[in-house]
């Protein structure tokens, strides 16, 4: 067998929910197949889960974040999310989710292109951690 592996799904999205409020949301499904090394393997790619912690065949995750713009340079961000792996060590149904949760603080640094910077702390299963964040989150 050859060696294979990509996203099968990768998708997210910013709705305003008022003149303050954005709601985000993130979908990605991943996938491997063949003689894959381990460090190919697809794993949750989330704030507050360490990287390539939980991984297998398959993983997917959906996170959600909310944020609050308090002044036009100024933001509040909250976010939670749920990933799953799966595949070679147990099926879809087998598997347990791993849940993270955070909040942070944006900057509007180039009001012209919307790039926000700022500062988030997560935690998940295991691990609490601070991000330094440019842009999105979610790449």
């Amino acid at each position: 067998m050859t060696p294979t592996s990509g996203v099968i799904g990768a998708t997210y999205g910013y709705l305003p929910l008022g003149s303050s409020t954005v709601l985000g949301l993130r979908a990605d499904l991943r996938w491997a197949d063949g003689h894959v090394p381990f460090y190919r393997l697809p794993y949750i790619d989330m704030r507050g889960i360490g990287s390539a912690r939980y991984q297998d065949r398959r993983a997917a995750t959906v996170e959600t974040e909310l944020r609050w713009n308090l002044s036009q340079r100024w933001a509040l961000v909250g976010f939670v999310g749920a990933g799953r792996t799966w595949g070679r060590h147990n099926t879809f149904r087998d598997g347990a989710s791993q849940v993270s949760k955070g909040g942070g603080f944006r900057y509007l640094l180039v009001r012209q292109l919307g790039m926000y910077a700022g500062l988030d702390y997560a935690w998940g299963p295991e691990d609490e951690t601070f991000y330094i964040q440019m842009g999105s989150a979610w790449r």
